[in-house]
């Protein structure tokens, strides 16, 4: 199981759920930012609003997450380097895989 503090939609993540976790890292110098899928299809445990960052934006969420060990000890890691994680739901009974997507700056 892991703990995160996410953007997301509340009404949509909540106990029972499955969601997909993006990661958005911040440009460092001479490499651009971008947003990975870090998990899919992952489970809700639990989940609660969370206190809102400063400065606005979207609404954030803690939430438990269904994971194994490895994929928690990435997430502890990418709560400590990312921009943002944000957990996209799924529709009742989508379970397909994408695989690996990573987008930089330039969408592609």
């Amino acid at each position: 199981m892991a703990e995160v503090v996410a953007a997301g939609p509340p009404d949509s993540v909540v106990p029972g759920a499955r969601v997909d976790v993006l990661v958005t890292r911040e440009p460092r110098p001479g490499q651009p930012g971008g947003t990975d899928l870090a998990l899919e299809d992952v489970e809700v445990l639990a989940a609660a609003p969370a206190e809102a960052e400063s400065g606005g934006g979207p609404p954030r969420i803690a939430a438990s997450l269904r994971v194994t060990l490895r994929q928690a000890v990435y997430l502890a890691a990418a709560q400590s380097f990312a921009r943002e994680l944000r957990l996209l739901p799924r529709a009742q009974g989508d379970h397909r895989r994408s695989g690996a997507l990573t987008y930089g700056t330039d969408l592609g």
